[in-house]
């Protein structure tokens, strides 16, 4: 996966800078969605993710963070995984997604500090 290799994580960045047609969007959110798990918490990988996080349409960036809600506990203690986090939080429109959030931020704060 060239997301997750060292030569390739640069210029799957620089690609998703220039993502704006609605067709490249859906192409990206394809291409992600079975790798979520994985990029989430690769060193390289990560990246990828946050920079795709901030091209999807909201529908879809909907449907990514359900997915990453599965393993949220994880990717809160993960050096990598708090990045993918913080991203969400700063992305997130959905109330409903926000709450769920601080929920499980406040279950997890005694592990997380």
């Amino acid at each position: 996966m060239a997301a997750c290799s060292e030569i390739g994580t640069h210029p799957m960045q620089r690609l998703l800078e220039m993502v704006s047609l609605e067709e490249e969007k859906l192409i990206v959110y394809e291409s992600i969605k079975p790798n979520i798990e994985v990029l989430a918490f690769h060193v390289k990988g990560n990246y990828v993710l946050i920079s795709s996080l901030q091209v999807l349409t909201q529908q879809h960036f909907n449907e990514i963070v359900e997915i990453i809600m599965g393993f949220f506990d994880q990717l809160v203690l993960d050096q990598y995984g708090i990045c993918i986090i913080n991203k969400v939080i700063q992305l997130v429109k959905l109330e409903e997604q926000k709450e769920r959030i601080v929920g499980m931020l406040g279950a997890n704060c005694i592990e997380i500090v």
